[in-house]
């Protein structure tokens, strides 16, 4: 009886033969699958180490098409068994160290996200059959690539739940200036507890359910004042009225004077303009869904928005001076998108406005 040797056997092969068909996924999109990765990395325990390694594993799959050069989806058809050495692993890794590599691929391995085809050797090697690579021994995606379907319903309930906290996390922000507005109805313990809040809600980690029982408890708290809060809100026209700092005596009186601004007077404001800006600014638009139709709508709104934040009407009056309605509204939309980031806005938006750039445009620094 004649022995018929197959590759996989004359490779020195750990297992019985190399499979060549990848389980059944849908397709995908790499760019699709890296981005859901980066939103669910937390919940995976992803280090920014192993994205690197998924992202430069999957830039050896061959999906691109030969004709446009663009990115067709990674289907079940493909070969997801990679198998090029790790110099040159490292080298696309934006120059790994190998033996960080090795730890990321283990990690990676023991995560269920990559999954080892050996060589006898240890050596990563196509195999070939009629002039055509069949399989190969290397570092195989399927297992991540089986979880591609899990992995972006999982980023999408993420990102859903990431909008809610920042939409809970403002308005408990906003409850919460509010109700400092008249300190006089609180206990000290209330006020000792406020305080406290402000570091709290600035946490990344802040969760769903906690932020949901802060809102529950700044709610209760203010239905239980005895008379409805009410603030009124300055415009940029007016000046900031003198402030008087007396001491003990009565006679030490410093008197500060401001100018006098008009934010409109470079920028008419029309419809048109208000609608676009409030287009660009999806986080200012979804507490103020209707755009503001004059300027003193717009004004107010503005300091309205700054006063939730704990911004200084000084620091607001400074900014709609320098950068005028359009790019101070920027510049509000960028502190709120990072809220859980900055730990103080007024100071940060006082910075944001000395490092304008020569157009005006506030310099929106990488927190």
């Amino acid at each position: 009886m004649k022995t018929i040797m197959t590759a996989a056997s004359l490779a020195g092969a750990r297992e019985s033969r190399v499979q060549t068909q990848t389980a059944g996924f849908a397709p995908v999109l790499r760019r699709d699958l890296l981005c859901a990765l980066r939103d669910v990395r937390r919940p995976l325990g992803l280090s920014t180490g192993d994205l690197l390694v998924l992202d430069t594993l999957l830039s050896f799959l061959p999906c691109k098409d030969p004709a446009t050069g663009r990115d067709g989806p990674v289907h079940a058809g493909l070969m997801t068994i990679i198998y090029a050495s790790n110099a040159t692993l490292c080298a696309r890794a934006n120059g790994m160290d190998e033996r960080v590599l090795r730890r990321h691929v283990a990690r990676l391995v023991s995560l269920g996200l990559l999954s080892r085809r050996d060589s006898a050797t240890g050596k990563r090697f196509p195999l070939r059959a009629e002039g055509r690579i069949r399989s190969a021994f290397g570092l195989d995606l399927a297992p991540l690539l089986c979880r591609s379907a899990e992995i972006l319903e999982l980023a999408d309930t993420r990102r859903a739940e990431q909008a809610e906290i920042r939409a809970l996390r403002a308005e408990a922000l906003a409850l919460r200036a509010a109700l400092l507005k008249t300190p006089e109805r609180l206990s000290c313990d209330q006020l000792s507890d406020l305080d406290a809040l402000r570091n709290t809600l600035r946490r990344s980690s802040l969760d769903l359910g906690t932020l949901r029982d802060i809102l529950d408890g700044l709610s209760t708290l203010a239905a239980s004042q005895p008379a409805p809060m009410t603030s009124s809100v300055p415009t940029a026209k007016e000046s900031i009225e003198t402030e008087k700092e007396s001491a003990a005596d009565g006679q030490n009186v410093r008197h500060i004077e401001t100018k006098k601004i008009d934010t409109f007077k470079d920028q008419p404001i029309t419809p048109r303009d208000v609608h676009r800006s409030w287009q660009s600014c999806p986080n200012i638009a979804s507490f103020y869904p209707q755009p503001p139709t004059n300027d003193s709508e717009l004004t107010e709104t503005i300091f309205n928005i700054g006063s939730f934040m704990g911004l200084r009407t000084e620091t607001l009056v400074s900014s709609l001076s320098a950068l005028g309605w359009r790019k101070c509204l920027v510049a509000l939309e960028y502190l709120i998108e990072k809220a859980d980031q900055i730990r103080n806005p007024n100071g940060y938006l006082r910075k944001m406005v000395s490092s304008a750039t020569p157009s005006g445009r506030p310099a929106l620094a990488a927190v």
